[in-house]
């Protein structure tokens, strides 16, 4: 016999594909527990399969909007799109802060849009993460966001 381990808290028996739940009432677990007793060690956890491009676009889309949101939130606006709504406002600072929003989105997912393309056509190593991409995505500061 041979095992391994889930990530579900449950053993696999490989003979059969038997799905094993770690009770101590179940008989297949106490034969796995014998098993086991006897010096044998199970096979690990699968690693998860690695995601698909959908997938860490999508991460990295949600991150950059998360971040873009989070930088209006930190003069009190509830998200970018609330901020750029003040651009004609007669409220000089509430117009400006928006300007600079509006500027400053467009070329944040300028630049993000054309890394996903990019990393599209040739995917790197190691697989880009919402940091490393805000890393490389213009500042608020270079906007006038101050």
């Amino acid at each position: 016999m041979n095992y391994q381990l889930t990530q579900y808290n449950t053993i696999i028996r490989l003979d059969d594909n038997a799905n094993i739940p770690m009770d101590p009432g179940n008989t297949d677990y106490q034969d796995y527990l014998a098993w086991v007793a006897l010096g044998n060690t199970p096979e690990p956890v699968p690693a998860p399969p690695a995601p698909t491009h959908q997938e860490i676009t999508l991460t990295i889309q949600t991150g950059v909007q998360q971040w873009l949101d989070q930088t209006a939130q930190s003069k009190g606006y509830d998200s970018a799109m609330s901020c750029i709504t003040y651009l004609s406002s007669s409220n000089a600072t509430f117009a400006a802060e928006a300007n600079s929003m509006l500027h400053w989105r467009d070329a944040v997912w300028n630049q993000c849009y054309a890394l996903l393309a990019q990393w599209t056509a040739n995917t790197p190593s190691p697989l880009p993460t919402v940091e490393s991409t805000i890393a490389l995505l213009p500042t608020a500061n270079s906007f006038g966001w101050a």
